[in-house]
């Protein structure tokens, strides 16, 4: 996990409400959650542009008697995943804040990275171990192009809660379930210590497989309760990323289903 500079060091109390956040989404994107160091942004609304039309592998004549194949999405450069994703009008509430990261440096910096939070609170495990090292396996080792948001939204009495969607393209079909059912698999009954406990469960939102993460905490300096959930749509070659921390389950499905949506538009043409 990239290592805050000493003189951008956060206080304690920031330090361990930032930790906290770490522990609860499962896959909670740059320095904002974790503590490291923010990376230059580039902040910008997502443009509309067309998207790569759909390829379809054919194996058999639907005409022969052979099914109708599912339509595909190749991969997609930069202006297409911005397409793919949802803007700030899909949100729950006008965000107060935006920022987009073009490109694999974020992700290969920042995203794609084994870290010890889990490990570190809870002991070593096999749901700790699949936890801490979740991005990675996500991930992979061969995108060829990715894009990320990070919004903002406001929240009346808990201050800001952050939402990411992000997208990443891939040579291959990607099959993102399997990461989620290993989750699942060796978290079940959750995590507990002396003074955390984490409860995962199946998240199903429309076009998405993923996790709900509740976290309860004693300790000082951060806050009793959290809520994260994070989940996964894979379309063809191309995976799509949502995580929020703050947001209530009724607003990530609501986003989750417009990100469907956007999704069906781009495999249907």
């Amino acid at each position: 996990m990239p290592q805050t500079r000493p003189e951008t060091a956060a206080p304690p109390r920031r330090r361990r409400t930032a930790a906290a956040l770490c522990l609860t989404a499962a896959v909670m994107l740059g320095s904002s959650a974790c503590g490291s160091e923010e990376p230059a942004v580039q902040s910008a609304e997502p443009t509309t542009v067309q998207a790569a039309e759909p390829t379809e592998e054919t194996t058999e004549d639907p005409q022969d008697g052979g099914e109708e194949p599912e339509p595909s999405l190749g991969p997609l450069d930069e202006d297409q995943l911005m397409d793919l994703l949802v803007s700030s009008a899909d949100l729950p509430a006008p965000p107060t804040g935006h920022s987009t990261h073009v490109g694999l440096g974020y992700f290969t910096e920042f995203i794609a990275v084994a870290h010890q939070d889990y490990r570190e609170t809870f002991g070593e495990n096999e749901c700790t171990t699949a936890m801490d090292t979740i991005n990675v396996e996500l991930i992979g080792g061969d995108p060829v192009e990715g894009l990320v948001h990070e919004f903002q939204l406001p929240r009346e009495e808990a201050g800001e809660a952050r939402l990411y969607v992000w997208a990443l393209s891939y040579e291959r079909e990607v099959d993102s379930a399997r990461v989620w059912d290993q989750i699942l698999q060796a978290c079940d009954g959750g995590l507990d210590s002396p003074t955390d406990t984490v409860t995962i469960d199946p998240l199903n939102a429309e076009g998405f497989t993923g996790v709900s993460l509740d976290m309860r905490s004693e300790r000082d300096g951060v806050p009793p309760r959290i809520t994260g959930y994070s989940a996964t749509a894979d379309a063809g070659h191309n995976l799509v990323m949502m995580s929020s921390v703050g947001l209530t389950e009724e607003e990530f499905l609501q986003v989750a289903a417009a990100q469907a949506a956007t999704i069906d538009q781009a495999l249907s043409g």
